[in-house]
């Protein structure tokens, strides 16, 4: 009798306080993508979170077998980051930020795939635009974005994934990445932060459009640094920005070597550069946790804070950079 009381009472209590049974429902390695897709905290930008797998159809996967699908994917640490995200939403300290107008995606339905996860930072703080890699194809979003923007994050740092148009190679890409600079610009005031000093970071095909952007010093103030994870891009101009980057040697999508070939460009030109080869990982490490790559990032972060340094900027973080 008294069992069946104390369920009766928690039913009545969950149908009364929806909001503190919605607390108590977490994502696990069991949760398929489509009931993470359907919580009401992703209803702005669910099809963007698994880009690959909600075009494909592919909704009935669980977070675990997600691990077939990406070389390096942790279904643990992608777990952790979604459980953040989750909270974050609803609690308003991340948002999804479309990048073109009602109108504009009126005359143009592409437009509506771009836009940008905006991980709210301290205020004063600096800016990070994530460019997570797919080929064009797809935006890998949660290898190449997600855990790099809430690192970055947790710092303070003001940090954004974009989701860039896919399947129209990298022109539209860079498009998006351009129009996402002009958007942070034009809302950082609102958005408390400061937009010297910025850095654009990417992995793969995002990587390539960070370096293009970064070649382009038409675009707000030039970023004062980028992060390049292995791309083969080797275009490089007077007005490229310092450079940290990393590769596998085993890579075989991209060739280290020209991204290595770059580096010295940049260094005969009198550009600081950064180059660091994993001698046993291919290509898509991301993080690189639990491998010989894993802390790469605070060497990025190092990177980026001693050419903010450089230009005598004031930075406010938390954390131990």
């Amino acid at each position: 009798m008294i069992m069946k009381k104390f369920w009766f009472f928690l039913l009545v209590f969950c149908l009364l306080c929806p909001s503190a049974w919605a607390e108590s429902t977490v994502i696990t390695e069991q949760t398929t993508l489509q009931e993470i897709m359907d919580l009401p905290a992703f209803s702005s930008c669910a099809s963007w979170i698994f880009d690959r797998e909600a075009r494909s159809g592919r909704g009935a996967l669980t977070m675990y077998q997600m691990r077939n699908r990406y070389a390096y994917y942790d279904p643990s640490q992608a777990v952790d980051t979604l459980n953040v995200m989750a909270r974050r939403m609803e609690e308003g300290s991340l948002r999804w930020i479309p990048l073109y107008t009602g109108e504009e995606c009126a005359e143009d339905a592409s437009l509506r795939e771009a836009g940008l996860f905006y991980f709210e930072g301290m205020p004063r703080s600096p800016f990070a635009v994530v460019c997570p890699g797919g080929g064009f194809e797809y935006v890998s979003a949660m290898t190449e974005g997600f855990p790099h923007a809430l690192y970055l994050n947790e710092m303070g740092v003001h940090a954004f994934v974009l989701h860039y148009r896919t399947g129209m190679g990298e022109e539209k890409a860079l498009d998006d990445l351009k129009r996402a600079l002009e958007v942070i610009g034009t809302h950082a005031d609102a958005w408390r932060m400061d937009v010297s000093g910025y850095a654009i970071w990417g992995a793969s095909a995002g990587a390539t459009i960070a370096a293009m952007a970064g070649n382009d010093p038409a675009i707000l103030p030039g970023p004062a640094a980028i992060v390049l994870e292995y791309t083969d891009i080797t275009e490089v101009t007077d007005a490229a920005p310092p450079t940290f980057g990393c590769a596998g040697q085993l890579d075989d999508t991209v060739s280290w070597k020209k991204m290595a070939q770059r580096m010295e460009q940049l260094s005969d030109l009198g550009i600081p550069a950064e180059f660091h080869l994993f001698p046993e990982l291919h290509h898509g490490f991301g993080l690189g946790l639990g491998t010989q790559a894993e802390g790469w990032i605070e060497d990025a972060i190092t990177f980026w804070m001693t050419q903010r340094e450089a230009e005598s900027l004031e930075m406010v973080l938390v954390g131990d950079f």
